[in-house]
């Protein structure tokens, strides 16, 4: 079976992390797809959701010595004064609290720190050439599934040749400036994730995909194979972090990105995106500019709270706009949205500056 067959959700119902609050089925509105419903009625400020650690996250390669990579704090400007350095001294992450750092650490384990600091350690061999201005292509669903086979073909070669050859070096361990590693250590941390805590892929295989990124993005699709033969090629060969690295696993991931993450910003900087992550758990509620919930972070969780009485079986929403919604007209809501689509588009259409904080829209302002 071809990688985009398997990438598709598992038919069957869609289990609620709070089934007592609320269920998930299908919206009556055209085109929301799947969408959260009250199970009974909620009163005002009651706790819907509380949504812990994402499955995947990453902070943005711009603010990462600026955002912990634990709890999203940002320093406006200062360089944390806290990190984890790899063997090679490189730096892994940064953290506002010892605490936080312990944390961090303590969650991805022992293989998942093994893994980051061979993923972190290879980078030193990245290219440091700049960006192509090659002009970008669409591509076909052919080409998309012709590329994840050839890849899987080169997969197989350079593990093959890492076993007999422990000494060798894969021209594939270097990535150049064209690669988003933004995107790498997100689908990193999510096969992570699915080694410490094996549910977690079904979940993110349960939400929405979208081939939009491939169809629209020849760049896009290679990068996303190159991610995937640089992890091949770097990280240990008995890391159990292994067996995730595959197409299908890559392909899951990067398909339910931009469409499931919530962007973490900063208002302050002109919205600038600080980081972003993956809450199954809280991807089936829709917009609306009305929403009767509210969404609050605390450190790396999200909470949703009733924002007023919500009958039973009444749709449960969200605002994606952070709350400006509150201040804006209905045409500067609609203009704040519109912007958003189109810089997704953007992002989906052109390649990305490693470094340069330019990122795909994602849900939620903060």
């Amino acid at each position: 079976m071809s990688v985009l067959e398997q990438i598709g959700r598992p038919l069957g119902t869609h289990p609620s992390a709070n089934p007592d609050v609320f269920f998930i089925e299908g919206s009556s509105e055209q085109g929301a797809g799947l969408a959260c419903f009250a199970s009974k009625p909620l009163e005002n400020g009651q706790v819907v959701l509380r949504a812990q650690d994402p499955v995947a996250s990453t902070v943005v390669a711009k603010f990462r010595k600026e955002v912990c990579a634990w709890c999203f704090h940002y320093t406006f400007g200062d360089i944390l004064k806290f990190k984890l350095e790899t063997p090679r001294r490189r730096g892994a992450a940064w953290f506002c609290s010892t605490s936080c750092r312990d944390n961090w650490r303590k969650l991805i384990g022992d293989v998942g720190w093994t893994a980051i600091a061979a993923f972190e350690d290879g980078l030193a061999r990245s290219s440091k050439s700049g960006v192509s201005n090659t002009e970008d292509e669409t591509c076909s669903l052919q080409d998309i599934e012709t590329a994840w086979d050839n890849a899987l073909k080169s997969g197989e070669k350079i593990l093959a040749t890492r076993r007999t050859k422990p000494r060798w070096v894969p021209p594939t361990a270097t990535l150049t400036h064209d690669v988003d590693l933004d995107e790498a250590r997100f689908s990193l941390s999510a096969f992570i994730s699915f080694h410490n805590h094996p549910h977690t892929y079904d979940q993110v295989k349960r939400l929405v995909p979208t081939l939009k990124l491939y169809t629209d993005s020849r760049a896009t699709l290679q990068g996303h194979i190159d991610i995937y033969l640089y992890m091949l090629s770097v990280l240990p060969l008995d890391s159990p972090i292994m067996r995730y690295v595959t197409p299908l696993h890559m392909v899951t991931v990067f398909t339910r990105d931009s469409g499931n993450s919530w962007g973490i910003w900063g208002l302050e900087l002109a919205e600038e995106l600080f980081a972003y992550c993956m809450y199954p758990t809280a991807s089936y509620f829709n917009h609306s500019c009305a929403p009767n919930l509210s969404k609050e972070r605390i450190g790396r969780e999200y909470v949703f709270k009733a924002a007023r009485e919500i009958p039973e079986k009444a749709e449960l929403n969200v605002s994606y706009l952070g709350g400006a919604e509150k201040t804006l007209g209905f045409r500067e809501r609609q203009e704040r949205l519109l912007i958003k689509a189109i810089e997704e588009e953007m992002a989906r259409t052109q390649k990305n500056k490693v470094g340069d904080g330019f990122r795909p829209a994602r849900r939620g302002c903060e």
